[in-house]
């Protein structure tokens, strides 16, 4: 008894090793394939699927590239409606912002910048028209990025804390904001909520919109070494890069 169960465990696994054996050399024939063999032709209709998606992939590309030169633009596009002069920017623009004619007011709040006050009177402005936007239901998008750049730009200059120097009256007059309108302030790493100038209802409006970031930080503490660069550069009077 015990010889013949030795004979069947023997059998089993000669078996087992001849099945292992087929399976290796299988696998080494497939490896042995030439890849660079050509593949064959597309069935038509996955061409023309190949070829739809090639088309929505270029116009989705086109259309990022046309967003990021508009947000590198930003003050531009606002300092299009403005007139030659200042003068008066103040009451022009809540003029303006009473008749709900939003452009021309951030517009004359922009001449002003970048003063503390021109910031305030703009994210004001912006506030209002956000408001107007949600009964009509607009997209907030615009409204909403331009009221984060303008409060990331205050809290950048304004901002006080212990650790950083605050600017002073000279340093921020000889600041030309249009010469770094290109600068981007990321979202994610920099938020929302250390940003003075924003409301809780901005706040809950901007993570409504774009999510949670990885971080809650003052401008200041992550982008000082930015904004010494870009003092440094103001005062050689060379301009932005």
């Amino acid at each position: 008894m015990l010889m013949f169960l030795g004979v069947v465990a023997a059998a089993v696994l000669l078996i087992a090793l001849i099945v292992m054996l087929n399976r290796l050399q299988y696998k080494q024939k497939l490896d042995a394939v030439d890849r660079t063999m050509p593949l064959p032709p597309l069935d038509p209709q996955d061409k023309q699927r190949v070829l739809a998606i090639a088309d929505v992939a270029e116009v989705e590309l086109a259309a990022g590239a046309h967003d990021r030169s508009a947000q590198e633009q930003w003050l531009e596009r606002i300092l299009a409606a403005a007139p030659d002069s200042a003068q008066d920017w103040q009451a022009r623009a809540r003029q303006h912002a009473a008749a709900l004619d939003f452009r021309k007011a951030l517009a004359y709040c922009a001449l002003a910048f970048p003063q503390i006050g021109a910031f305030r009177q703009a994210a004001q402005v912006l506030r209002l028209q956000i408001r107007e936007y949600q009964k009509h239901d607009v997209p907030l998008e615009p409204a909403l990025a331009d009221l984060y750049r303008i409060a990331a730009w205050a809290d950048l200059l304004y901002g006080r804390l212990p650790a950083y120097a605050p600017l002073t009256h000279a340093q921020i007059k000889k600041f030309d904001l249009r010469a770094w309108q290109h600068f981007a302030f990321d979202y994610s790493t920099l938020g929302c909520n250390q940003l003075g100038l924003l409301t809780v209802a901005d706040r809950k409006l901007i993570i409504a919109a774009w999510g949670n970031p990885i971080q809650h930080v003052h401008a200041r503490e992550r982008h000082d070494k930015d904004l010494q660069s870009m003092l440094d550069n103001a005062s050689g009077s060379t301009g932005a890069p």
